[in-house]
């Protein structure tokens, strides 16, 4: 795996996972894939509802950033921004009530998906 590069291992693992969790989190696909239902929820504290497409997103995320090259001292502010900015993207809808009314219309939850994915494909290439 090389800094600034695609890497294809990242490629064919984690953003398989990571985008069928946005797809189906996001609700932009049914959430019943593969014989499992990605709406169920996991783990309810409060406002937050962390679903079964929501955490495949959180894991996929968390195994490209710690899937890198270079040692965790070399992290920069630009890649512990874009981690925290994709993961609050995957996150904030069910600790927000509007923004996740927002989401339920299809544009906006499109627009939501193409940012969390471009957020994944950036710490991917980043790292």
């Amino acid at each position: 795996m090389a800094k600034n590069k695609l890497d294809p291992r990242e490629l064919l693992l984690g953003a398989p996972v990571f985008i069928l969790g946005s797809l189906t989190s996001l609700g932009i696909v049914g959430p019943e894939v593969f014989m499992l239902d990605f709406s169920n929820v996991l783990l309810e504290a409060g406002n937050l509802r962390l679903t079964l497409g929501s955490i495949a997103s959180i894991v996929a995320l968390g195994y490209i950033y710690f899937n890198r090259d270079v040692s965790f001292f070399e992290f920069n502010g630009e890649e512990m921004w874009l981690v925290f900015a994709t993961a609050t993207l995957v996150l904030a809808p069910p600790v927000f009530p509007g923004l996740a009314d927002s989401l339920a219309t299809m544009p906006i939850a499109l627009i939501a998906f193409f940012l969390q994915t471009g957020g994944f494909t950036i710490i991917s290439i980043k790292n």
